[in-house]
């Protein structure tokens, strides 16, 4: 990854892996979203809802957030695998 600092190009190495719980494929059945209904901060969580979709996102890494599917990290060599968002 690549970041500008203090005027200047930096190479910065990855911190965190992530993967997804889905199958990647383009036909994985998910449900494509027109429209924004609502956004609602609770605590360290984001909360989207998109028509009949519920999107939670941790907005402070390690905050709970459950769903059917979700994203996952782990941070640098530490073998912990935290839920960053979920879908529902």
């Amino acid at each position: 990854m690549v970041i500008e600092h203090e005027g200047r190009m930096v190479d910065v190495q990855a911190r965190m892996q992530v993967r997804g719980s889905g199958s990647g494929s383009a036909d994985a059945g998910v449900t494509a979203i027109s429209a924004v209904d609502s956004v609602v901060d609770d605590g360290p969580v984001t909360t989207v809802t998109a028509g009949p979709l519920l999107l939670s996102l941790a907005r402070v890494v390690g905050s709970a957030v459950d769903g059917d599917a979700t994203l996952t990290g782990r941070v640098g060599d530490d073998e912990t695998v935290l839920t960053l968002a979920a879908l529902r």
